[in-house]
C-alpha cells in the first residue's frame, strides 16, 4: 500500500505543512516551523474553538513559556493570509472571552510519495532469506553432525569447571568497583564543600574588570553615574564584563577601586586602576565633581581610562561619544546622577527624579529622554497595579511622537532605538521591536537590549534563545535582579527554571 502525504486546502490557499509553505496562485510564501505546526493543528479541527491554554498543551506540549506566543503567531499567520488572501480575518477568527478557531472548511488532499513506492520496490527485490535458508538445509546430513560433534564434545566439562571461577572473579571485582565509587564519592562531596582555590597567576581572567566602591560611594549618585559611565564606554570599546559583585570578580585581572574625597570642600572621584597580573598600578587620578567642571572631568577620565587599557580611540569619535550628554552643567550633572545603575535598571524615585530634573532644563537631549522613558516604563511593569495599562498607554502618547522624530535624525542615539524597542513591545509590536533592536551594533548593546531580546525571544517560542539573553541581561547588570523584572515586564513570563538553575550554580 503507498504511503501518502496530506496538503490542506483551505478557500483559496493551498497549505503544505511538510515543506511549511503556503501557495496562492502559484506563489509560494515559507513560514516558520511553528507557525506550520499551529496550522496544521487548526486545520485538522476546522470550527472547533481553542483556548491558548489548549493550544500551548496541543501544539507547543507545554514547552513554552507565555501565551503571548499564541498571540503572535496567530498575528504573523493572520498578516499573510489576510494581506493575499480574500478572507477579511485571515481564516483565523477570535471568539470573545473562548479563543481562536479556523473559519473555514478545509480539503484534505493526499498525495502519493513516489519514494515509498521506490522503497518497498527496493526491499522486495533485495530480501530473499527462504532461498537462503533452504541452500543450507540441503547440506549432507553427515556434515551437519560432524559439526555438531566437534561442537558440542569439548566444552562441556570445561565450562563446569569455568563457571564458578568466572562468578568469584566477577564478585571480587563488583566489590573492588564499589569500594572505589564510594570513595570517590565521598571525595568529590568533600571538594565541594571547600572554598573555591585562591586565583593562580595564569587564571586571571584579562576580560574581567572588577570594580570596587568605597564607602564614600554610597548614596552619592554623581559619584557612581559619573564612574559607570566612564566604565561603561570602556566596555564598549573593548569586550570587557564588569563585575562587581561575587567571588568571581577574584578572577578579574583588572581592578578599578572608585572613591569620593573631599578637598578645601570641593568633591572629587578617585579613579585607581591596577592589573593583578603585573601588579601595577596604571591609574591613580582625581576628577572634579563640580557642576563647572564636570564636562572637563568626562573627557579627562574617559581618555585616561582609555589609555590606562591600551584602548586607542580617536578624539573625534570619543567627542561624538560624549556629545551624547547634556550640554548644560546642571543638566548633565542630573543625568549623571540618574545613571547610577550599578546592580540593575529597577531604579529609585531619586534616580527618575534627577532624570526629570535633567530634562526640564535640556528637554531634546535624546539619551537623557529615552533613558527617563524606559526606566519610568519599566518602573510601571513592576508596580503591577490594576491601572498599569492605562498608565503605560497614557505613558507611550505623551514620549511615542517624540521618540520617533529623534529616530528620523542623522545622528540618532544608541538609547532612542533601545527606548523605540521598548515601547514597541509595550504595544505588542514585536516586528517593529526587532527592527530597532537589530539597528543597534553588538559593541552599544546594554541590559535592557538582552532583556527585550529575552522577552522577543519568548514570543517567537524560543525559549532556549529567551533563557541565553537572560543570562546575557545578568552578566550585563551584574545581578540577577534581571529574572525579577524579566518575568513583569510587557507580559508576564515563567522564568521559574532559570532560577533553579541559578540557585544550583551558587550553592
Amino acid at each position: 500500500m503507498k504511503e501518502n502525504k496530506v496538503h490542506y486546502k483551505v478557500g483559496e490557499w493551498l497549505f503544505i505543512p511538510y515543506e511549511d509553505k503556503f501557495i496562492l496562485d502559484g506563489k509560494d510564501f515559507l513560514i516558520e516551523k511553528r507557525l506550520s505546526n499551529l496550522f496544521l493543528f487548526l486545520c485538522q479541527h476546522p470550527h472547533q474553538i481553542f483556548s491558548r491554554d489548549e493550544l500551548i498543551n496541543e501544539v507547543w506540549h507545554g514547552m513554552i513559556l507565555t501565551d503571548q506566543v499564541i498571540t503572535q503567531a496567530i498575528f504573523e499567520l493572520r498578516k499573510i493570509l489576510k494581506k493575499n488572501g480574500e478572507h477579511p480575518f485571515g481564516y483565523i477568527v477570535t471568539v470573545s472571552k473562548r479563543g481562536y478557531k479556523l473559519d473555514s472548511d478545509v480539503e484534505i488532499i493526499e498525495v502519493a510519495q513516489r519514494s515509498a513506492v521506490i522503497t518497498k520496490a527496493s526491499e522486495s527485490e533485495t530480501s530473499s532469506p527462504e532461498p537462503i535458508i533452504s541452500d543450507t538445509e540441503e547440506q549432507p546430513n553427515s556434515l551437519l553432525e560432524s559439526k555438531a560433534v566437534i561442537h558440542i564434545k569439548e566444552p562441556k566439562p570445561r565450562s563446569a569447571l569455568l563457571r564458578p571461577m568466572l562468578a568469584f572473579v566477577l564478585l571480587v571485582t563488583l566489590s573492588i568497583a564499589a569500594s572505589y565509587l564510594n570513595q570517590r564519592h565521598k571525595l568529590l562531596a568533600a571538594e565541594g564543600t571547600q572554598a573555591i582555590p585562591a586565583p593562580t597567576y595564569l587564571s586571571y581572567e584579562p576580560r574581567y574588570i572588577q570594580v570596587v566602591y568605597s564607602a564614600n560611594m554610597k548614596g552619592h549618585n554623581l559619584g557612581k553615574g559619573l564612574s559607570m559611565y566612564i566604565l561603561r564606554q570602556v566596555k564598549f570599546y573593548k569586550d570587557f564584563r564588569i563585575i562587581s559583585e561575587g567571588d568571581i570578580g577574584e578572577l578579574a585581572a583588572n581592578v578599578v577601586k572608585l572613591d569620593v574625597v573631599n578637598n578645601n570642600g570641593h568633591d572629587y572621584l578617585n579613579i585607581k586602576f591596577s592589573n593583578r597580573v603585573s601588579g601595577a598600578t596604571h591609574l591613580n587620578r582625581k576628577y572634579s565633581l563640580n557642576s563647572s567642571e564636570l564636562n572637563r572631568s568626562i573627557n579627562l577620565a574617559l581618555d585616561d581610562i582609555l589609555d590606562s587599557f591600551n584602548i586607542d580611540i580617536s578624539k573625534k569619535k570619543l567627542a561624538q561619544t560624549i556629545n551624547e550628554l547634556p550640554k548644560n552643567m546642571d543638566a548633565l550633572k542630573y543625568t549623571l546622577s540618574g545613571f547610577a545603575t550599578s546592580s540593575g535598571i529597577a531604579q529609585s524615585d531619586d534616580v527618575l527624579m534627577n532624570l526629570s530634573r535633567s530634562l526640564q532644563i535640556e528637554p531634546d537631549n535624546q539619551y537623557t529622554y529615552s533613558m527617563n522613558y524606559m526606566l519610568t516604563l519599566i518602573n510601571m511593569y513592576l508596580l503591577k497595579e490594576q491601572s498599569m495599562d492605562k498608565e503605560i498607554m497614557s505613558l507611550n502618547k505623551e514620549h511615542e511622537a517624540t521618540l520617533k522624530q529623534f529616530y528620523t535624525q542623522d545622528n540618532t542615539s544608541y538609547r532612542t532605538l533601545e527606548a523605540l524597542a521598548v515601547l514597541a513591545l509595550s504595544k505588542d509590536l514585536p516586528l517593529d521591536a526587532r527592527k530597532y533592536l537589530k539597528e543597534i551594533p553588538y559593541n552599544q548593546r546594554t541590559v535592557i537590549y538582552y532583556l527585550a531580546s529575552a522577552k522577543l525571544s519568548e514570543l517567537s517560542g524560543y525559549t532556549s534563545a529567551a533563557e541565553e539573553y537572560y543570562q546575557q541581561a545578568m552578566i550585563e547588570s551584574d545581578s540577577s535582579e534581571m529574572l525579577s523584572i524579566g518575568e513583569v515586564v510587557f507580559f508576564n513570563s515563567s522564568l521559574t527554571n532559570i532560577k533553579q538553575k541559578l540557585k544550583a550554580s551558587t550553592l
